[in-house]
């Protein structure tokens, strides 16, 4: 199998990429189907979000009243949308390349796709495009797949379980060895010690014994 790692940057003109970045939120999904009508790109993505409440809620309404977005449902922080999309990203879509890791738009406004096909040619064709758009191809190389990572609902947290964890992770905390401390961290939340050390515990309790029993 052949595998590629991919990272492309995005103007301020791009639906999803440019709102990350303006909202600091971050998108991980999959495309789950596409078509192509009259040389126009149309992609439904699957994905969940990630970020403050508050950010999340302004992330959604841009979105909604882009004439992109063809049709959109949330569920929390779970979502799926039909978009268009450039039409000269369509050789992301050719059926020989599947998505082996969930794509993730940052909120520095990048896109993160790692992408695998049983010929190296059409990686190819995808790497010619990125950098074409100034993007960064980090490896194309040919490799036995160990996994494959879907996107998939966690347990049930609370938005202060879910924040508290998501702090965590973007700021290092889980990083060997770890970049930011529990105070700093209920610093950037605004609540006391104590409490933020309360939060990352439940939705650390909720989260382990989910993942286990998904290895």
């Amino acid at each position: 199998m052949w595998t590629a790692k991919l990272i492309l940057p995005s103007d301020q003109t791009h639906l999803l990429a440019s709102r990350t970045k303006k909202y600091n939120i971050n998108l991980t999904g999959y495309p789950i189907s596409h078509s192509i009508i009259k040389k126009r790109l149309f992609v439904t993505i699957a994905g969940i979000i990630s970020g403050s409440s508050e950010n999340k809620k302004n992330f959604i309404k841009s979105i909604i009243k882009d004439k992109r977005v063809l049709k959109i449902e949330q569920n929390n922080d779970f979502l799926v949308t039909k978009i268009e999309q450039p039409s000269e990203v369509h050789v992301l879509y050719d059926p020989s390349i599947f998505h082996i890791k969930p794509i993730l738009v940052d909120n520095n406004g990048f896109y993160h796709w790692t992408i695998a096909s049983w010929t190296k040619d059409k990686l190819i064709d995808v790497a010619t495009m990125v950098h074409k758009y100034n993007g960064k191809v980090k490896s194309i190389k040919q490799q036995k797949l160990h996994n494959i990572t879907f996107t998939s609902i966690l347990p049930a947290l609370t938005d202060k379980q879910q924040r508290a964890l998501e702090l965590a992770i973007e700021n290092g905390y889980y990083n060997s060895p770890r970049k930011i401390t529990l105070k700093q961290l209920a610093k950037l939340m605004r609540i006391s010690y104590s409490t933020y050390q309360f939060h990352l515990c439940i939705a650390e309790k909720k989260i382990i014994p989910s993942l286990y029993k998904k290895v």
